[in-house]
């Protein structure tokens, strides 16, 4: 099977701010209940479904506040490439948010 062992990994941004994710928050539901059928999907191909990345809020972030996401997402993307994730760190992590890249990503990007 050409997925199996494989890494997966979902990225996405919401306009609503991370209160609106859960259970008692607008959406009724959390982000990770959200992509219960990709995650099942992972499994279904044997592939490791890793926790996704989210930026929450997107839609009254400041430019500066999109690039930081996107140093981070580009970090973390980088990290897994270069095998420098702390995965046993991940796992912890319902959902991996900017600020928190930096806790599973093992060496710092070259400048």
């Amino acid at each position: 099977m050409a997925l199996q062992g494989k890494r997966m990994l979902s990225a996405l941004s919401t306009g609503g701010g991370e209160h609106t994710y859960q259970r008692d928050g607008y959406q009724r539901y959390t982000m990770r209940e959200f992509l219960i059928p990709i995650e099942q999907t992972a499994v279904l191909c044997r592939m490791e479904y890793l926790s996704p990345f989210v930026v929450f809020g997107s839609f009254l972030l400041e430019h500066a506040d999109i690039q930081a996401a996107a140093v981070a997402y580009q970090r973390l993307v980088i990290g897994l490439r270069d095998e420098q994730i702390d995965f046993a760190h991940l796992t912890q992590y319902p959902i991996i948010t900017p600020p928190l890249v930096d806790r599973v990503v093992t060496k710092e990007l070259a400048p």
